[in-house]
């Protein structure tokens, strides 16, 4: 997994298409919540589809997963 792109297939065909620099100079990366250690996985699942849902990050996004 590459740290530009999380593993993201969208960002990494970016990356292998423009190159990182072109990632590193026209993108931003913003944490949206954080959660404590004990949190279970599901329930980060749950709130990684909520955000994807409400930015629309998959139909206007790079977002394929």
């Amino acid at each position: 997994m590459n740290k530009l792109t999380g593993g993201n297939i969208k960002l990494e065909a970016l990356l292998a298409e423009r190159g990182p620099e072109h990632i590193v100079n026209n993108f931003q990366y913003s944490i949206l919540e954080i959660f404590d250690r004990k949190t279970r996985d599901d329930t980060i699942l749950q709130r990684e589809a909520f955000w994807k849902r409400a930015l629309d990050s998959r139909a206007n996004g790079l977002n394929a997963n």
